[in-house]
C-alpha cells in the first residue's frame, strides 16, 4: 500500500472540519504552491490536487465555498462536471502509472475515433504520464471555474442567452489564470502548460472535420463568447464539445492573462456586487455559540415509518429537536413523536396518534412545521398541498405529572394550508403563517396564535418576498433570512430589505464586519432581546453550528 501523502491528510482534515465555526488560517499552506502541486501529481494524489486548487483561488483573495463537495469517478471517464443544484464537482481520478496507456487510448477513441496516435505525440512514457495527470488537473480547475462563476454570477447563463460556449469560456478563463500563475512558480509546471497548447492542437486536428471547430482568437472570445455555437453534449457526442474546449484553450494559453485576483475583480465581483442587497450597520458582531455534531437534515426509517427531524429554537434560544414519524394506513395517518435537546436522546412522546382522514385527504397531508415552547411543550402544524383537508391541524403536546398528553386543534377550518410556518411572537403568542394557492386568499397570510387558548386571529396578507420571516425586532421591524443566499436581513416600514449579517455567499467565515461574514444554510432562527440566533447547517460535514448576530 502506498504511503498516503501529506496533502491527503490535510484534505481529509478539512473535510471533517468543514462545519467548524473557527475561521481558516490565513497563512498559505504547502498546498497553495505550484511546486507542491507538481509533487502531488507525481503521486497521482487526486485529493491533494483538489485541495491545492481551492487553496490557490483562496490565496488570490477569492471567497471559496466551504460546503462544496468533490466526488471522484474512475480515471477513464472523460466527462467531468459541476452541478450547481447540489454544489458538487465530479472529477475523474488521476491515472496511475499502469493506467496511462488506457487513459490516452480512451481519449483518442472517444474524441477522434482513434485517429490521434498519442504514442507518436509524446516524447516518451514519462511525458505521456505527466500530461495525462496535467490534463486531469486542467479539467478539475475548469470545473472549479464553473463553481466560482455560479457562486458570484449565477445569472451568467441567462445574460448570454444560455449559450453553452459562454458558460464554458467563463470557467476556462479562470482555470487558465490559475495555470499561468502556477507556471510562473515552477519550471515543470511551466513546461507542461506550454506542452498542453500543443496537445490541444494535436487532438483537435484529428477530430472529424464536421465535428471540429477552427481556431479562434482570444479577442474574439472576449468580444463575443457565443462565437462558437456549441451544443450540450451526451456521452456519444463529446467530439464537437471537446473541439470547442481545445480551441478555447489554445486561445487562452497564447494570451498573457491578468493575475487571478484581477480576473475575479473584472469578471466575477461586479456581478456579485450588483445583486447584493444593501447593508446597514445594525449588528456589531457575529458570535460563535456552539457546535452541534448531529445531522438533523436527513430523514430515517424506523421500521416502516419515515421519521423527519425538525430542529428549532425555543423563544429563549434553546435548541430543541422534534422527530416526527408518519405512516399512512386504512384509517388515515398514524403519527409518532419524540422530543428533546438538540443533542442527545429524544424522549418518545407518543407512539400511535391517529389522525382520522379520508383516503384522498391522506395523499398530501404532511407535518410541515414544529415549534418548541419549552422543555415540556411543543406544537406541530400540518399542511396539505392540494387542499384536500379541512384546514390546518395543530398538534399540541404537553408534559404533565402523569406524562405526556396531546390535543388536536383546528383553529382555521376551511383555510387552505399548502405550506405552514410557526414563528415565536412573544407574550404567549406565535405567528401561524399559511400559504394558499386558492383565490382570493392566494399567497402567504398571517394569523396570530394564542398559545394558551390555541385560537387564531387573522392579521392579514404578507408581502411577496423571497425571504423568510423569522420574527420582529423590538421596534417592530421584520427580521428575515435567506436560505439560498445565506444572510440575515431586516425590512423597513415599506418592506424594503436590508442586510445586517452575511454577504449572500455560502461558507463558514467570520469577519470583524458582520456584513462580510458567511453562513452555509440557515435552517432555524429566533429573535432574542439583543441578538438573532441562527442554526447554520454544513451539508459537507453534516453538522450544525449555532451563531449569534449581536445587535448594536
Amino acid at each position: 500500500m502506498e504511503e498516503l501523502s501529506e496533502g491527503f491528510w490535510l484534505t481529509l482534515l478539512s473535510m471533517f472540519m468543514g462545519g467548524g465555526a473557527e475561521p481558516a488560517p490565513q497563512a498559505s499552506p504547502p498546498g497553495a504552491s505550484a511546486t507542491y502541486l507538481v509533487q502531488q501529481l507525481s503521486y497521482a494524489d487526486t485529493w491533494s490536487m483538489v485541495f491545492i486548487i481551492e487553496q490557490a483561488y483562496e490565496r488570490a483573495g477569492i471567497s471559496v465555498n466551504d460546503t462544496l463537495v468533490w466526488e471522484e469517478q474512475a480515471f477513464d471517464q472523460i466527462v467531468n462536471w459541476y452541478s450547481p443544484d447540489n454544489e458538487t464537482i465530479t472529477i475523474s481520478a488521476l491515472p496511475l502509472d499502469d493506467e496511462i496507456a488506457s487513459y490516452w487510448d480512451n481519449w483518442s477513441a472517444a474524441l477522434t475515433g482513434s485517429r490521434w496516435d498519442w504514442n507518436a505525440f509524446f516524447v516518451d512514457e514519462t511525458e505521456a504520464r505527466d500530461m495525462a495527470r496535467f490534463n486531469q488537473f486542467v479539467l478539475a480547475a475548469h470545473e472549479y471555474g464553473h463553481a466560482l462563476t455560479y457562486r458570484f454570477d449565477p445569472n451568467h447563463l441567462s445574460r448570454h442567452d444560455h449559450a453553452i460556449n459562454c458558460r464554458e469560456y467563463s470557467a476556462d478563463r479562470l482555470a487558465a489564470g490559475l495555470l499561468e500563475e502556477f507556471a510562473a512558480e515552477d519550471e515543470d509546471f511551466a513546461r507542461w502548460r506550454q506542452r498542453y497548447a500543443a496537445l490541444a492542437e494535436a487532438i483537435n486536428a484529428h477530430i472529424g472535420k464536421r465535428e471540429r471547430y477552427d481556431d479562434v482568437r482570444f479577442e474574439a472570445l472576449e468580444n463575443d463568447c457565443a462565437i462558437l455555437a456549441v451544443d450540450q453534449p451526451t456521452a456519444e457526442t463529446m467530439a464537437p464539445y471537446a473541439s470547442a474546449f481545445f480551441v478555447r484553450w489554445q486561445a487562452l494559453l497564447n494570451e498573457d492573462l491578468p493575475p487571478l485576483a484581477e480576473l475575479y475583480q473584472t469578471y466575477l465581483e461586479p456581478h456579485w456586487r450588483d445583486r447584493l442587497i444593501p447593508g446597514v450597520a445594525l449588528a456589531r458582531a457575529v458570535d460563535f455559540v456552539d457546535m452541534v455534531y448531529s445531522d438533523f437534515s436527513t430523514p430515517y426509517m424506523d421500521g416502516d415509518v419515515l421519521v423527519r427531524r425538525f430542529a428549532n429554537f425555543t423563544a429563549g434560544g434553546e435548541l430543541r429537536l422534534i422527530e416526527v414519524g408518519s405512516l399512512e394506513d386504512d384509517e388515515g395517518i398514524r403519527l409518532t413523536a419524540r422530543y428533546g435537546l438538540g443533542e442527545g436522546k429524544q424522549k418518545t412522546v407518543i407512539e400511535d396518534l391517529r389522525v382520522p382522514l379520508e383516503r384522498d385527504e391522506t395523499l398530501f397531508f404532511d407535518i410541515m412545521a414544529a415549534l418548541p415552547i419549552g422543555s415540556e411543550r411543543f406544537i406541530l402544524a400540518s399542511a396539505d398541498l392540494w387542499n384536500s383537508s379541512n384546514g390546518v391541524l395543530l398538534f399540541e403536546f404537553s408534559r404533565t405529572n402523569n406524562g405526556w398528553t396531546h390535543k388536536v386543534h383546528s383553529p382555521l377550518p376551511g383555510v387552505q394550508d399548502a405550506e405552514t410556518r410557526l414563528i415565536h411572537a412573544g407574550d404567549g403568542k406565535a405567528y401561524l403563517d399559511l400559504y394558499s394557492y386558492v383565490e382570493p386568499l392566494s399567497g402567504w397570510h398571517r394569523f396570530e396564535l394564542d398559545l394558551e387558548t390555541m385560537t387564531a386571529t387573522v392579521l392579514g396578507a404578507l408581502p411577496d418576498t423571497r425571504y423568510r420571516f423569522v420574527g420582529n425586532l423590538s421596534d417592530g421591524r421584520h427580521v428575515l433570512v435567506s436560505h439560498d443566499e445565506p444572510m440575515v436581513l431586516v425590512a423597513d416600514e415599506d418592506g424594503r430589505p436590508y442586510r445586517i449579517a452575511g454577504n449572500g455567499l455560502q461558507g463558514f467565515k467570520d469577519s470583524d464586519d458582520p456584513l462580510d461574514a458567511e453562513f452555509a444554510t440557515i435552517d432555524a432562527s429566533v429573535v432574542l432581546e439583543d441578538r438573532i440566533r441562527i442554526l447554520d447547517y454544513d451539508p459537507k460535514a453534516t453538522q450544525y453550528s449555532i451563531r449569534d448576530i449581536l445587535l448594536k
